[in-house]
Order: structure tokens, then C-alpha cells, then sequence
């Protein structure tokens, strides 16, 4: 069984697992604390699943001028669109994996909760949210952090896990300016995540 056919598989419960276990919570208390202007601003969300990191952004900053979800899991899109209609007037959902996804159109703001751990090669991975970001533009990243219960996670999910250094030496390599790094308040994300927001540089050379 593929990766978008387990999520599709998880689809109906996915957000109310989230939020049983912390995750929303946290995520919206991040967003809280994270000067981030958001109004006027397009934003996609790579990997959105249910589209719960928009939605902690969306709850937290307020509406953006549009919002782009990317998933390669058909049924995740479709919950994360009915999840966010109410909070965003304009969305469009992009059924793809980060791999194939063209970077054509680029954004002020890319969010990815949970992405780079399923990428074969995180480096490429950062390197098109790079791209797919315009001069000046902000990554925000939540990524698993080592910890005994990512082996458990992993008996289903089958992901990769990056310690601070490494995700700070991946962010810098992939061109980004320095990284942020966040640790999560509450909830099991408090264990096992971190989260790390990144700038394209204005000016490049």
C-alpha cells in the first residue's frame, strides 16, 4: 500500500485524531506566538492532509488572499476543501505529490506539516518549496524530531526523522536564510515535532 492510499484510508478521522492528540492546539499556539503577516498574502500548504496547519493559520492570523492545497491523497483534499471553505474565499486544490508539482506559480507563504519526512531526498524536497516561494517568502516547516516513539509512528507511516542540526544544515543548503527553530507547548507534538520557519532571501545572487 502506497503512501496517498494510507492517507486516503485515514481520511474521515484524520482531523479528529489531530486534534484528540494536541496537534491542533499546538499548531495554533505556534502560529500565535510567529510574526507572520497573512492578509493579501497567497499561501499554499504542501502535504495538507485535512488542511489542519491552515486552518491553525487561518484561526490565528486570519483570512489570506488565497490558499493553494497540494496532496497526493484525493480523499485528503477533499476534506481538507470542506474543512477550510469557511475560512478561506479562495482555494484551489492541486491532487499531486511535492515531487511532481510544477513551481510555475509562486507564493508569499508555503506551509509543509509533516512532508519532508516521506521525501526520499529532503534536500530536492526543500529545494522546490525554495522555488515554489517568491524572493522574500517564508517557509514554515513541522517536522519530526527523534524521539522512542517515532518507531511506533513508524510501524505505519514508515518516515524519517531529523534532529535540529540536521533540518538547520538541510535549510541552509537548500539556499534559505537562516532558520528559526519552534518547539511545540502542548500535546504530543511537545514530543515528537519541531517546527522551523525559513525565508527566501530577497535578494539573491
Amino acid at each position: 500500500m502506497n503512501l496517498a492510499t494510507r492517507y486516503d484510508k485515514h481520511s474521515i478521522k484524520w482531523s479528529s485524531m489531530l486534534d484528540r492528540r494536541g496537534f491542533s492546539g499546538a499548531y495554533r499556539n505556534f502560529f500565535d506566538g510567529l510574526n507572520l503577516p497573512v492578509s493579501g498574502s497567497a499561501v499554499c500548504d504542501l502535504g495538507t492532509g485535512c488542511g489542519d496547519f491552515a486552518k491553525a493559520l487561518c484561526s490565528s492570523k486570519g483570512q489570506s488572499a488565497s490558499l493553494t492545497l497540494v496532496d497526493p491523497s484525493a480523499a485528503m483534499l477533499r476534506q481538507a476543501e470542506s474543512q477550510l471553505r469557511n475560512c478561506f474565499s479562495d482555494i484551489e486544490t492541486i491532487h499531486s505529490p511535492l515531487e511532481a508539482l510544477p513551481t510555475t506559480t509562486q507564493f508569499d507563504i508555503v506551509l509543509a506539516a509533516h512532508v519532508i519526512e516521506h521525501c526520499a531526498d529532503p534536500y530536492k524536497a526543500l529545494s522546490k518549496m525554495y522555488e515554489l516561494l517568491k524572493p522574500g517568502g517564508t517557509l514554515v516547516l513541522s517536522v519530526s524530531k527523534p524521539h522512542f516513539c517515532q518507531w511506533i509512528i513508524w510501524l505505519v507511516w514508515q518516515h524519517r526523522w531529523y534532529s535540529e542540526f540536521q533540518m538547520r544544515s538541510l535549510i541552509a543548503a537548500s539556499r534559505f536564510s537562516a532558520a528559526t527553530c519552534h518547539a511545540y507547548s502542548e500535546g504530543i507534538p511537545q514530543r515528537i515535532s519541531l517546527a522551523y520557519v525559513a525565508r527566501r532571501p530577497t535578494m539573491e545572487g
